[in-house]
Parts: structure tokens; sequence; C-alpha cells
């Protein structure tokens, strides 16, 4: 007797948590799945098969599509290999980020200067990447006309980018003179936690309906082509960076002190007074 395999498409019902199984596919047999939804009602909830959930826990998965597995996967061979999902590779860069960012938070409860210093660099080539290059110079222009109010998303979105990589570029000028300004990160950390919740969850979502193959197919290429040619940046010499900006204070300081002593010696000498 053969088994009935499935393939469900899931998103967790756990809102706060970001970690990588939030959504995706589960392949599974069709027996095992009514006994994870036996606990609820119909079939639109079910609970997490071991393994499924990366913090270790049973979580409450809501059933967004099921789908019937061929057991001979003659249907699968038939249609060729499947087209890579951009989405699903965007959704993987966005974990990166917020591994990245979890390093960032590491150093900040150290109070570690330096390491803030390499951590802020790192998240910024990251962020850069994925952000300026294979959203908006790929991804934003490809999918203006694509979805419903597609400008609005697309204007959200970049605004989003700006605000974040702005606070970053303070947090890291600050840190060139060994200043830790916690409010800057805190407000870089939170905003772009919320703006990554927001494209997984919302504008992806509304992209994903709307992707063919075709364009699947070219939104990947023109990411694979801005990441060969992307050159990361160098976190520098930070000493070295707040002495050179030391003497360029110093150096302005000095010719505003001159500037000044030639004002006060011209109205020392006017009116016949000198």
């Amino acid at each position: 007797m053969s088994v009935e395999m499935i393939e469900v498409k899931y998103r967790c019902q756990r809102e706060a948590c970001c970690v990588n199984c939030k959504e995706g596919f589960i392949k599974m047999s069709e027996d095992l799945f009514n006994d994870l939804a036996s606990g609820f009602e119909g079939r639109e909830f079910f609970k997490s098969p071991r393994g499924a959930c990366r913090l270790g826990f049973t979580q409450t998965y809501r059933v967004v599509k099921i789908d019937k597995l061929d057991s001979t996967g003659a249907e699968k061979a038939a249609k060729g290999p499947a087209v890579e999902n951009p989405i699903s590779l965007l959704k993987d860069d966005h974990q990166e980020i917020l591994k990245k960012l979890a390093i960032v938070e590491w150093h900040l409860t150290k109070r570690d200067v330096d390491g803030l210093w390499q951590s802020t660099c790192d998240l910024d080539n990251h962020l850069h990447l994925h952000s300026g290059k294979k959203e908006e110079e790929v991804l934003f222009p490809l999918m203006k006309d694509l979805i419903p109010i597609g400008d609005g998303l697309v204007a959200i979105m970049h605004e989003d980018h700006s605000e974040v990589l702005s606070l970053l570029h303070a947090f890291r000028e600050a840190l060139e003179d060994g200043t830790i300004l916690d409010s800057i990160i805190v407000s870089t950390m939170v905003g772009l936690k919320s703006h990554i919740r927001k494209e997984d969850y919302e504008f992806f979502t509304l992209l994903e309906k709307s992707l063919d193959d075709e364009l699947s197919v070219k939104i990947i290429e023109g990411m694979k082509k801005v990441e060969a040619g992307f050159v990361p940046m160098e976190p520098g010499d930070r000493k070295k960076l707040a002495r050179e900006k030391q003497e360029e204070r110093n150096r302005r300081a000095y010719i505003d002190e001159g500037l000044n002593a030639g004002r006060q010696n011209g109205l020392d000498t006017c009116c016949g007074h000198g």
C-alpha cells in the first residue's frame, strides 16, 4: 500500500519569532499531517512536526496550501527542474542580516568599541548588497507595475532602507571617536527588524503571488550579477580616522581663530582709534 505524500505551505502563528522557519513548505505523509492536525477543528491548523521549529519547540502552524505529491515523481520530471524562487533567496539574506545584527548587539552589551566598528561595517556591507543592489537595482524596477500600488510599496521600502542606513552611518561616525550612541544603534536595530518583518510577511507575500518562472529567472540573474560585482567596504583604522578628524578640527579652529583675530584688529583700528 503506497503512502500518500503531501506538501504543506505553512505559516507559524508565533508572531514575535524572526527565525527562518517562520513560513515555508513541509513534505510529509498525509497520515502524519492528520495526526498533527487532530487537536484542531478542521484542517486549518496543525502542530509543527519534530525538528521543524528552529527554536526547538512545538508551534502552531496555519495551513496556507496543501498539494498532493506524485509518489512516482513522474509529473515533477516531466515539468523539468524547478526554477529558483528569488523571494526565498531574499528571505535567506534577511536571516544572514539578522545574524550580523545579533553580533552587533553582542558587542553593544560588551561596550566593545572596536568590535562594534568591525561588526557594523560587516552589517553595512550586507545591507548595501541586499537592499541597495539586489532590491533597489534589480527587484524594485521590475515589480513596480507587477502588483497593485507597486510604486507606493517601493517608496515605503526605499524610505526604510534610507532611514536604517542613515542611522547606521551616524552610529559609525561617532564610533570613530570612541563614542557609543546607544539611542542611535537601538533605533537602527528596531527599524531594521521591523523592516525585515514588513518585507517578509507583507511586501514579499504580495510580490510572490505575481511571479512567474520567466520573471523569477530574470530577477535571479540580476541579483547574481550585482553580487558578482559587489566590492565590500573595509572598516579602516578607526583610531587613525579619529586622529585625522581631530587634526582637521584643530586646523579649522586655528583658521577660525586667525580670522577672528583679524576681525578684532580691524575693529580696533577703525574710526581713528588705532
